[in-house]
């Protein structure tokens, strides 16, 4: 069986437990033992939609199983990995998944170009996380291969490498201390009442926005009779102790780490890195300490905006920035907030033309940047990857970025930190050193974004 004989192993998840939900763990007990444990590694592929669907759902509402990221399965990668069991192969264990109702297909094999993809089946993705756990010997010899393979590409990663040696520095809050900042965090947003504590252990907020102009995707409390003429009434229903599920299934109950393998992203994300710390609850990252120190977060204002000059060869003479957006609205005489215009700044150039032509920031860019647009347009309309050549290439820039940024603190401090896509937490006494490097290096890779 496998030997963990490095320290930093310590400080991640062990091989043979496999984060599911509980309603998946339901139907797994109705199959054969030796097939459920190969099941469970076939299934460990999915881990990162089940958590990030957890992560996105913090009310209590029905899936929406359009945000259900279906996962490609390669053939031969699985052949390899699973050979044959008990003389079945690794297209018997798909096929049982999909019988049994836990997967289903989205999109079939096409040679040369894709694998056939899964997704977990919306309605088992949203009951609580629970870790199951690999006991027959034959499984376990897969899920050993599987996690020395996952690590292997993980260690070759400058930025996920560097994760993985800063785990052992990292401190997590208690509980106590998260749920003094769950209050905090609530009654930032909203106007609040905690209810009763259920019988199955929720902690649970009923909720309205203060700033009634905000009405994103309100969910209410399904026991309130919600009356459509009056939205005054509006509530939706938090449930804290999901966001404490993640958390515990992400990193465990102890005040040092048992984080997840830092997962390497493919060519769709841009090389972005996955781990613990960029699947966990923001307000609650946050509360971690590295080296006993509170740590501070730095980010880069409006990177991908100001990563699109550099993509398409487009001469800007100042940074892109939401405060330069809202002066153009105010100038305009419209009321947008600049919050509004930070929030579809993340997802704008991602956005189909169609959706791009309707969101308020069209015409923003239309006027001050019309050159680059051009270009934007032109290439969504005639790549291969459609409207999602856009976003493919900003999250390949923010990845090369991200690690010119982290070898550099490498070479020079070799500081631990957390890093969360274009943002570092860092120690925050070490905060204007950091700084210093992030801006410089976005300099030398030919952006104007800077470190607010």
């Amino acid at each position: 069986m496998l030997q963990l004989n490095d320290d930093f192993l310590i400080h991640i998840q062990n091989p043979y437990d496999v984060t599911i939900t509980k309603a998946i763990k339901e139907i797994l007990k109705t199959i054969d033992k030796n097939d459920k444990d190969v099941c469970l590694n076939i299934l460990s592929y999915f881990v990162s939609p089940i958590i990030a669907q957890h992560r996105e759902s913090e009310n209590i509402k029905p899936i929406n199983a359009s945000k259900i990221v279906s996962i490609p399965l390669n053939a031969n990668e699985l052949k390899k990995k699973i050979g044959e069991i008990n003389c079945k192969g690794y297209k018997y264990y798909i096929d049982l998944l999909k019988d049994i109702g836990i997967i289903e297909m989205t999109e079939n094999y096409y040679a040369g170009v894709h694998s056939r993809r899964y997704k977990i089946k919306p309605e088992l993705c949203d009951s609580k996380l629970i870790k199951m756990k690999i006991v027959s010997d034959k499984a376990k010899k897969i899920a050993e291969k599987n996690y020395r393979d996952l690590l292997s590409k993980a260690l070759r990663n400058p930025v996920a490498s560097k994760l993985i040696s800063s785990y052992a520095h990292i401190e997590l809050p208690s509980k106590e201390t998260i749920l003094t900042e769950l209050d905090k965090f609530i009654s930032k947003q909203y106007h609040y009442k905690k209810l009763k504590p259920y019988k199955d252990g929720k902690i649970l907020y009923r909720v309205k926005k203060k700033n009634k102009a905000i009405k994103g995707s309100d969910i209410y409390d399904r026991t309130i009779k919600h009356n459509k003429q009056n939205p005054k009434n509006k509530y939706k229903l938090i449930d804290a102790k999901k966001h404490l599920n993640l958390y515990y299934n992400l990193v465990g109950r102890g005040v040092s780490p048992k984080a997840i393998i830092p997962l390497v992203s493919g060519d769709k994300a841009g090389g972005r890195i996955i781990d613990s710390f960029t699947l966990m609850p923001k307000w609650i990252r946050k509360l971690i300490k590295i080296d006993g120190e509170p740590i501070v977060e730095l980010d880069y204002s409006a990177l991908h905006p100001n990563l699109l000059p550099k993509i398409y060869d487009s001469k800007i003479d100042n940074p892109i920035s939401h405060d330069d957006v809202l002066e153009y609205f105010q100038n305009k005489g419209m009321v947008v907030t600049r919050n509004k215009i930070k929030i579809e700044h993340l997802s704008f150039f991602n956005k189909r033309i169609q959706g791009m032509k309707k969101s308020v920031l069209w015409n923003y860019y239309q006027e001050q940047y019309p050159e680059m647009m051009d270009k934007v347009i032109a290439d969504k309309e005639n790549s291969e990857f459609g409207h999602k050549v856009t976003s493919r290439k900003l999250f390949k820039n923010e990845v090369q970025l991200m690690t010119l940024v982290i070898e550099k603190i490498k070479k020079l401090y070799d500081l631990p930190l957390i890093y969360c896509h274009d943002t570092l937490y860092i120690p925050e006494s070490r905060a204007n050193e950091v700084r210093q490097i992030m801006n410089k290096q976005a300099g030398l890779f030919g952006i104007l974004a800077k470190v607010g």
